[in-house]
């Protein structure tokens, strides 16, 4: 079975201080994100918005592709 990547989305999860809680979700992440832009990015998010980052989630999607049988 062949398997292709297909796209990553990053789902972030912020808390504001007041509690409320909103999920913001970035498209087109690459397919080999790393432990540190994830954490660039979080500061970012967080200097931008004021808002206190809670969750961050990579989620990749691939395809499946079986071999015909024969």
């Amino acid at each position: 079975m062949n398997k292709t990547w297909m796209k990553s989305t990053l789902v972030v999860e912020m808390q504001t201080e007041d509690g409320q809680k909103h999920k913001q979700a970035f498209n087109a992440i690459t397919q080999e994100v790393a432990d540190t832009q994830l954490t660039a990015f979080s500061a970012a998010l967080e200097t931008l918005t004021g808002d206190q980052l809670t969750i961050a989630n990579v989620v990749s999607y691939y395809q499946y592709h079986a071999a015909p049988a024969v």
